[in-house]
């Protein structure tokens, strides 16, 4: 298996991990346990976004080019949607 591949598996697997940590940290029965799951949270969280840089880095993972265009007629449609819920 490529090394990219098992970079792009691992990072699919700290994501899950990240999500069902939210769901401990919500279910969480006392403070003791909320701290646990927030320290293992909050590590599992930084070695994902530490993968997801590494990745970047190598040119695995590409971020899409936004044109000035694009921008801008997205923040007039999001003003006018705004506009016509203030009415």
């Amino acid at each position: 298996m490529d090394s990219k591949f098992i970079l792009y598996d691992v990072i699919s697997s700290m994501k899950n991990m990240t999500v069902n940590y939210s769901y401990a940290l919500n279910e969480a029965s006392s403070p003791f346990l909320y701290e646990e799951y927030m320290n293992q949270f909050t590590k599992i969280s930084k070695i994902t976004k530490d993968l997801f840089y590494l990745a970047y880095e190598k040119g695995w993972y590409t971020l899409e080019a936004s044109l000035n265009t694009k921008i801008s007629k997205e923040i007039k449609k999001l003003k006018n949607e705004l506009q016509e819920k203030e009415c």
